[in-house]
């Protein structure tokens, strides 16, 4: 019904706290689907930061029950950093970088900015090609919608990033 492109290049995911989780999961997970994801403070904190803050200030919204055993489910799918070793591993093989291109990017006041920024580099250093930008603000809405247009000029770079 509608004229959506199939190409990798034209297809993108995005997606805000536990959506920029989503998206980092997805986009990974389906490297070869996505050719780009954009990032707002993604809730990636459940592997990336010290267990005990996880279970208790990390777990504003009961999002843990999603990912325990958390030791058990680390070296799955639902762990980025495990997906990000999985395609480093299949770049090796074939010589071919399977990484879609990120942007990130997280207020500094965001409790979740050291967790995008660990993600951020362990992408970097696996060979993605990566925008890391953190940005004043918090986790809000707010700091989502001031940062939509370089977003969309990094998905669309016919689009005009903001001055």
């Amino acid at each position: 019904m509608f004229p959506l492109s199939t190409r990798r290049e034209d297809t993108w995911i995005s997606g805000m706290s536990m959506g920029g989780f989503g998206a980092y999961r997805n986009g990974l997970k389906y490297c070869d689907t996505f050719g780009k994801v954009a990032i707002f403070a993604g809730a990636v904190h459940f592997y990336e930061y010290d267990r005990e803050w996880v279970r208790s200030l990390g777990n504003t919204r009961g999002e843990v029950m999603n990912f325990e055993p958390l030791d058990e489910t680390e070296n799955t799918d639902r762990n980025p950093r495990w997906l990000i070793g999985q395609i480093e591993k299949q770049n090796q093989q074939d010589g071919t970088n399977h990484f879609p291109a990120f942007y990130i990017t997280c207020g500094v006041d965001d409790a979740l900015l050291g967790a995008n920024e660990s993600l951020a580099r362990a992408l970097k250093e696996a060979g993605a090609d990566v925008i890391y930008q953190p940005r004043p603000g918090g986790h809000t809405a707010i700091f989502c919608n001031e940062n939509l247009p370089d977003v969309f000029a990094f998905l669309n770079p016919q689009t005009k990033a903001r001055d």
